[in-house]
């Protein structure tokens, strides 16, 4: 069998196009610079025993020299991973009259692998956090108003919250700044652009100490706290669904799972609830202070879907019922409409026997007429001698 050898480089850019990084998925725009690679040896050696994060942070704390040397490497980086990705990269090194070895050449690939694995993470999340900031950036806290959005909010505000410590939001956000802006670079990665990447800084504004979001939880907190007494007896006085109807219409089912929408719709936003009580993110409502709403609720929406169930039977009993009585009526009207036209045909052929009978009168009486005419003529002209 033959082998075939393809060059690491080539290999490297037929990888990266299967994964859909090729040319075609990059925002080409007139970008021809070279590569920002180290002069010296040294200086190719000490970056090459850099990972991606971190030649794209730095060391000894944050300062003026830091936050440039930051810049200046962001746009190495997006320099460096343009060549990778387009299959560029060694006749431009070439071209700037550089050498680099092998190793050297893996790392910077590497980075590259790195920098795809941050783009597909933040094509995950950055939608789900953009979404949050949007909702409830201008929201005003009132638990009030409306229940079941207040407390998503909440639960979406501590969710949000999580993923500033873990990091996520930090993640994605400068994912979109370096790969879907053109903040370091005169190119994005096309797969960003609709994700609305130049809001990062609204992503990772809102996970500060001193946020809105935190904000939101602290007073949604509060309100849950001294309010909770309230809230809970808005939940328990929710409208159960009824267990007498006897004649149903599309009407009263309708308003039956309009009924179960709200409970269930409550439910979850009680579940939410629920998880950050027990989770530890939220202390002034107490796990049973809300299972015992659950309870309730579950009760309710257990009632209402045997009522719904039972509607939804009756409809398509009496939807057969009208079938059955369509069709025996459809019957009856055949027969009528055949037992109509035997009266007619047979009417018809009455009339024609008469018609028939009437014409063999009038024909024998005219052969009568000509006779008895003809005797006469006879009669008339014999000359009586």
């Amino acid at each position: 069998m033959m082998r075939v050898t393809i060059p690491a480089h080539k290999l490297f850019c037929i990888g990266m196009a299967v994964l859909g990084w090729g040319a075609n998925s990059l925002a080409l725009s007139a970008f021809s610079k070279v590569p920002e690679i180290p002069e010296s040896k040294h200086a190719q050696n000490y970056i090459a025993q850099m990972s991606y994060k971190g030649y794209l942070s730095c060391r000894g704390g944050r300062n003026a020299h830091c936050d440039s040397q930051v810049i200046r490497h962001k746009r190495s980086m997006k320099s460096i991973c343009y060549a990778v990705w387009t299959g560029n990269f060694a006749e431009l090194v070439e071209r700037k009259g550089r050498s680099i070895t092998p190793y050297q050449m893996s790392i910077y690939r590497n980075w590259c692998n790195t920098a795809n694995q941050e783009v597909q993470h933040a094509s995950r999340e950055y939608p789900d956090l953009l979404t949050f900031v949007s909702t409830y950036r201008s929201y005003k806290t009132d638990m009030r108003g409306d229940l079941q959005y207040g407390i998503k909010a909440y639960a979406d505000a501590v969710k949000f919250r999580r993923k500033c410590s873990a990091g996520t939001v930090k993640r994605a956000a400068e994912a979109m700044e370096l790969w879907g802006t053109r903040e370091h670079g005169e190119w994005d990665v096309t797969s960003l652009r609709n994700l609305s990447p130049t809001r990062y800084r609204e992503i990772s504004g809102a996970c500060k100490k001193k946020s809105w979001m935190r904000t939101l939880i602290v007073d949604i907190e509060a309100d849950l706290e001294a309010n909770w007494p309230t809230i809970a007896s808005s939940f328990l006085g929710l409208e159960a669904c009824s267990a007498s109807i006897k004649a149903w219409s599309n009407e009263k089912l309708g308003n039956e799972e309009s009924t179960l929408m709200n409970l269930r719709s409550s439910s979850k936003a009680l579940e939410q609830l629920m998880e950050s009580s027990k989770s530890g993110d939220i202390s002034s409502v107490s796990s049973s202070q809300i299972s015992e709403v659950t309870s309730d609720l579950a009760g309710k929406i257990i009632g209402c879907e045997n009522s719904v169930a039972t509607g939804k039977e009756a409809l398509i009993a009496q939807e057969t019922e009208k079938e059955r009585l369509h069709r025996q009526q459809l019957h009856q009207e055949r027969i009528h409409a055949q037992e109509e036209a035997s009266r007619r045909a047979a009417a018809q052929q009455r009339a024609a026997e008469a018609q028939r009978q009437a014409r063999q009168r009038a024909a024998e009486a005219e052969k009568n007429r000509r006779q008895q005419q003809k005797q006469q003529d006879l009669i008339d002209s014999v000359t009586l001698e």
